[in-house]
């Protein structure tokens, strides 16, 4: 039985298993991907971990972090955005806009109550 392919040839298993993850064993998983040797299974490795990163951070902070980098010039760990990003599923985000009053980042529960 052929699996069904879907984003980026990625069989819709191997997409649902990256949604499972927790926001902390996806920054994991991407941090071991860092510094590894360029292959095809690594980039496609990697498209699909940013596909799922993309999707969680939504368009302006996924940007954000793609442009961040640390003293040396390395790209960053993505948890710290993705803990300031609110998640659909999830509560609302640490330090809340919507407690503010402000409008607060897309998917967040607070704009739901």
């Amino acid at each position: 039985m052929a699996a069904t392919k879907k984003n980026n040839g990625a069989p819709a298993e191997i997409l649902a298993l990256a949604t499972k993850l927790t926001d902390e064993a996806l920054s994991i998983a991407w941090m071991a991907t860092e510094g590894v040797a360029p292959s095809e299974e690594m980039a496609v490795t990697r498209g699909w971990l940013m596909d799922e990163l993309h999707k969680r951070l939504g368009d302006d902070l996924f940007d954000e972090w793609l442009m961040a980098v640390d003293e040396n010039g390395d790209g960053l760990d993505p948890l710290p955005f993705l803990e300031r990003h609110c998640a659909p599923t999830a509560r609302p985000c640490e330090g809340c806009l919507a407690d503010a009053g402000e409008e607060c980042l897309p998917g967040c529960l607070a704009l739901e109550q």
